[in-house]
């Protein structure tokens, strides 16, 4: 047990340090946006002091044609930035122009070294929040299945042995929530919780579409008024659970245990069943709710 303890505040320490080391590499971006944002802003007045109005326009002017008609060469553009070109040189001298290129050149390459800065504290961040979110994910699983297999055990769901849980139910019911939202964060193809522990949890009105409760164990669950769209329950073991007012439309419950459900005003349009394995509480007609009967399966 004291080895448990031990693991788990190493994990949270290094979610800790993890997100410390996320924090400064975002500082450290900002100051380099502001820098060359800066360094750009600088680059531009340079530009248009050596460059000079005049030419900056017609070249602004030649870009705006060139987009609208390229691969053609704009005629009156290029013969307007050549004029103006010749025009510079004649005014400024080859040599002050030339003298002028070389804080443009330097801002040039201090920007390029920027970006690259820039592109590389991106990824620094994005794999430092690919790492929180794995060792976050770790930690809600965790939550979710651990079982305290030194106390007795008893059958229950067929053949399935049950202990004691580990986490108590607040924090397995947080940990689902946050399971949820944090797998739709990482768009993750299927949010998948077979077999997980949802007894006695409240989980009333939680968005559980399309997700993978296969086998799940919801005894006494409280889902009222929970999103089950497309939600595959198959074999679940939902026995006096409050579905009232649940959408478990298109959802898959063929194998299901549902005896002492309460199924008050929830949505059934579309959710497949199979006559003989699903098991509905007494007095419900699936077929009249909307619901598909289905062969074994699924």
């Amino acid at each position: 047990m004291n080895g448990q303890v031990t693991g788990k505040d190493a994990l949270e320490r290094e979610n800790a340090q993890l997100r410390q080391e996320l924090q400064r590499l975002e500082s450290e971006l900002a100051r380099h946006r502001v820098k060359h944002g800066l360094s750009a802003w600088v680059g531009r007045r340079a530009i248009r002091a050596i460059v000079g109005w005049n030419l900056t326009e017609r070249l602004a002017a030649w870009i705006e044609a060139y987009r609208r008609v390229k691969p053609v060469i704009p005629i009156e553009e290029t013969a307007a930035v050549l004029e103006g070109v010749l025009h510079r040189v004649i005014r400024v001298g080859l040599w002050t122009l030339a003298v002028g290129l070389v804080p443009i050149v330097l801002l040039f390459w201090q920007n390029l070294l920027i970006r690259d800065q820039n592109q590389y504290f991106r990824e620094q961040i994005a794999e430092m929040r690919k790492q929180d979110q794995t060792a976050r994910r770790a930690e809600l699983i965790a939550t979710i299945y651990d079982e305290d297999c030194e106390t007795s055990m008893k059958l229950v769901h067929g053949s399935r042995a049950l202990c004691a849980m580990k986490a108590s139910k607040r924090a397995r019911e947080e940990a689902v929530k946050a399971f949820v939202t944090l797998e739709r964060l990482r768009r993750t193809g299927s949010i998948d919780l077979s077999n997980a522990r949802l007894d006695d949890l409240r989980l009333e009105d939680v968005d559980l579409s399309r997700v993978i409760l296969k086998r799940a164990v919801g005894r006494r669950c409280d889902l009222e008024g929970a999103n089950l769209a497309g939600a595959d329950l198959g074999f679940a073991d939902l026995d006096g659970a409050n579905l009232a007012g649940a959408d478990l439309s298109g959802a898959n419950v063929v194998g299901a245990r549902m005896l002492g459900a309460k199924l008050d005003g929830a949505t059934l349009t579309g959710a497949r069943y199979d006559p003989m394995s699903t098991t509905w509480p007494p007095g419900l007609n699936p077929v009249e709710e909307g619901a598909v009967p289905v062969r074994k399966g699924g």
